[in-house]
């Protein structure tokens, strides 16, 4: 049997992976609560359906989750930074991002997306779509991709706009535009 994704929606993970095959995304989300339990979720369980784990299992959550961390710095898990573009500088400001998203503004009528760029504050969000592009990393996450999903002031690299639902390739140092917010790619 095979669990899907909650970031990418991959369909294709084995029981036996705690992380999404496609873009690293852990299966279990893991809290802790002040009496030293932990709590175990799993998207792909019903809510009702969680899992209590003992104090001595805790050693375990906490080694898998330090393997996390330890494959996110050590770029098993492809991961990209987006640095705020100001004024023709590159600011302090920086967006991380892991695995495959979506990025645009929330909006009820077309849902969620998977970095909510209304939701940093940053000046000039009001031209970014609902649904503006996407960042995708390829299979070995040695590659980079941005795409523009048909987005009304278009996505841009280098001052280039790119064409809509074409992946482009980006490379460490590009300054890519989501409307008129800037972002110097780093990876």
């Amino acid at each position: 049997m095979n669990w899907i994704c909650e970031n990418c929606g991959e369909e294709k993970n084995p029981e036996s992976e705690n992380y999404c095959m496609e873009c690293g995304f852990p299966r279990y989300h893991v809290v802790s609560s002040g009496d030293g339990s932990v709590t175990i979720t799993d998207k792909n369980i019903k809510n009702e359906e969680v899992e209590i784990i003992e104090d001595n299992d805790v050693e375990i959550v906490e080694e898998e989750l330090e393997k996390k961390t330890e494959d996110i710095n050590n770029n098993i898990v492809p991961k990209l930074k987006l640095h705020l573009y100001k004024n023709g500088a590159i600011t302090t400001e920086i967006l991380e991002i892991f695995g495959n998203v979506e990025i645009g503004k929330f909006s009820p009528e077309k849902g969620p997306v998977d970095i909510d760029i209304e939701s940093l504050s940053i000046p000039g969000v009001k031209y970014i779509s609902r649904k503006h592009a996407t960042i995708s990393f390829s299979l070995n996450g040695n590659e980079v991709f941005i795409e523009d999903t048909e987005s009304l002031n278009g996505t841009w690299i280098n001052e280039i706009k790119i064409e809509s639902n074409k992946k482009i390739k980006i490379k460490n140092g590009d300054i890519i535009s989501f409307a008129n917010t800037k972002f110097q790619v780093e990876f």
